[in-house]
């Protein structure tokens, strides 16, 4: 028992020392209304949320109820946590005399030293100031905020504050408007793969500011060795997996979708052509653009 307390305490001291107690990341993204950047956020800010402080906002597009009603327990408390609200995320990191617009002299060493990173995760369309459809503002106006003194350049430590976009665009080249809403809008663009980079530079964002950060992966949810008992069993049976890689809205495709997983692998030849022509069908009538969340 003795043994056991001590390594606890051990590692739990280890975690800590690696937690950046300067560093404040706001996470602008549609992290309560399913697909690609949902997905992609929550599994970024939970491990983050270890490492520095947190705080996460809804933007970019419409909350699901259904998203969230099916997130796990844990994960929807973890993100309530991280949803505080600002004054409240301020009164707990900064101290009294650094709650005022305009900071005087005296305040602590660690209030001098906190930078703060805005991270907007989403379309380019949703970032800049106007957005091009309602949403949110990203990056937040922060001018007459409790934290306006981290981003007013005049200050006397100067402005300790950085914009980021997190986007992508699964194309060859972008679409009009995008390099120039992003080089006004942030200091610097993070893509999630190298072909991503390519583009984003060829389509006039500046190379120095496009930098390739991979998507996340829970290595504990997508483990081979720890499949759920339905899954393996399947494999064995007569059940299929349907893996689609589209942004489909199956509030509009449900027949379609219905048709798709109705046929069974041992399917006749015709039954085989019909299943290939709905997958077509389905396909072609999906548009990756059909909404911000795509």
């Amino acid at each position: 028992t003795t043994t056991t307390t001590t390594t606890t305490t051990t590692t739990a001291e280890a975690v800590r020392t690696d937690f950046d107690d300067s560093l404040l990341v706001w996470w602008c993204a549609p992290f309560f209304s399913s697909g690609g950047y949902s997905s992609e956020a929550i599994a970024t800010v939970l491990p983050l949320s270890a490492r520095v402080h947190v705080h996460i906002s809804q933007h970019a597009d419409l909350i699901s109820e259904t998203f969230v009603r099916g997130l796990a327990p844990s994960v929807r408390s973890a993100l309530s946590s991280l949803g505080e609200t600002l004054p409240a995320l301020v009164h707990r990191l900064l101290p009294v005399q650094a709650r005022e617009a305009n900071p005087h002299p005296g305040r602590s060493r660690h209030e001098d030293e906190l930078m703060l990173v805005v991270v907007c995760h989403c379309e380019a369309g949703a970032i800049g100031h106007p957005p091009l459809y309602e949403t949110t503002w990203c990056p937040p106006m922060l001018e007459f905020s409790p934290l306006s003194h981290l981003v007013n350049e005049n200050s006397a430590e100067g402005a300790r504050y950085h914009r980021v976009a997190r986007t992508m665009f699964e194309s060859d080249r972008l679409p009009s408007g995008w390099a120039s809403r992003l080089r006004t809008a942030v200091d610097e663009v993070w893509v999630p793969t190298d072909f991503h980079r390519e583009i984003f530079v060829r389509g006039g964002v500046e190379p120095e500011r496009v930098f390739v950060l991979h998507e996340p992966v829970d290595v504990h949810f997508f483990d081979p060795l720890h499949l759920p008992s339905q899954v393996s069993s399947s494999a064995e049976g007569s059940a299929f997996s349907l893996y689609s890689l589209q942004h489909h809205s199956f509030e509009s495709h449900a027949e379609q979708v219905d048709s798709l997983l109705k046929v069974p692998p041992s399917s006749s030849p015709e039954s085989l052509s019909s299943l290939s022509a709905t997958a077509s069908s389905l396909s072609s009538s999906s548009s990756p653009t059909s909404s911000p969340s795509s």
